[in-house]
């Protein structure tokens, strides 16, 4: 259900597996070209690493518990369950709000874990 990205002093950044076994934020993370990769490394080790990260140029709150870490047009949507950072899916934003089918598709992805965690 979760593929474990990195772990960090304060918290584990981890992919999650749709109940299809789908990790599309994995997916979409690893399409992306290189250097745009790359600068995704440092804001995810610093959630991880620091007990309070708090930079809304890169890592903002959505609302309703969903987050999204963002480099240039880019998003990874995330939720927190305690110490875990769940990556739901990534995207391109292509306006200056984030699209409501994309946070839904989060919340339907954070639903669905919660679900299938709570049956395990």
């Amino acid at each position: 259900m979760l593929e474990i990205e990195y772990e960090g002093r304060h918290g584990t950044i981890a992919w999650y597996r749709d109940a299809g076994g789908t990790a599309h934020g994995r997916d979409y993370y690893v399409a992306l070209p290189d250097a745009i990769r790359a600068k995704f490394y440092a804001p995810m080790h610093y959630i991880a690493d620091l007990p309070n990260y708090r930079n809304s140029e890169k890592y903002r709150d959505e609302g309703d518990g969903i987050r999204a870490i963002k480099i240039f047009k880019h998003r990874l949507m995330c939720f927190r369950d305690g110490h875990l950072l769940i990556v739901t899916h990534g995207f391109q934003k292509k306006s200056d709000a984030v699209p409501p089918g994309e946070k839904n598709r989060a919340h339907r992805l954070r639903d669905e874990y919660h679900s299938r965690k709570g049956s395990a």
